[in-house]
């Protein structure tokens, strides 16, 4: 029983994390070390930027993000984003085992699985493990922890 209580509190500290985007009526938002006004800004970030959202602290929200291939954390005020979870959501159109399509008033979204093909792309690995993939056609990639992938999902509207 007192695993079970231990497993629902640390779930339920960490349910509360998920991905917004920048929306902010000046079309950007100073990201600050502090969760306080004054001269601590240290980023800024342009609406239409993703980040990821810890559990408010009062008016403030601690986010981490990617930016110039360096992860960064800090504090914005916490009217300054929108949740991915309160956008409309998009009905599921037609499915085949490669490929899904999503619509919703004459809007569209297409994404298909297909096999990578690592003979057609420039691979890049790290300099002190040979082993580890770094980038993919000179980008950063998700999803194989430094493996070369087997699958490529690509997204795209029709």
């Amino acid at each position: 029983m007192k695993l079970i209580s231990i497993l629902l509190f640390f779930f339920s500290n960490i349910s509360f994390a998920q991905f917004a985007i920048i929306s902010d009526r000046d079309g950007f938002v100073n990201i600050r070390k502090e969760a306080k006004t004054g001269n601590n800004i240290s980023d800024q970030l342009n609406n239409g930027f993703v980040v990821y959202c810890f559990e408010p602290e009062n008016n403030w929200i601690n986010i981490d993000y990617s930016k110039n291939n360096k992860d960064r954390n800090g504090y914005l005020y916490k009217d300054r984003i929108q949740y991915l979870s309160e956008f409309t959501k998009i009905p599921l159109f037609k499915e085949t085992q490669s490929q899904v399509i999503f619509k919703k008033d004459g809007f569209y979204i297409n994404i298909e699985s297909k096999n990578f093909e690592s003979n057609s792309a420039k691979l890049t690995f790290l300099e002190k493990e040979k082993s580890v993939l770094k980038k993919i056609n000179g980008k950063d990639f998700w999803g194989t922890d430094g493996g070369i992938p087997k699958r490529l999902i690509k997204a795209y509207p029709l």
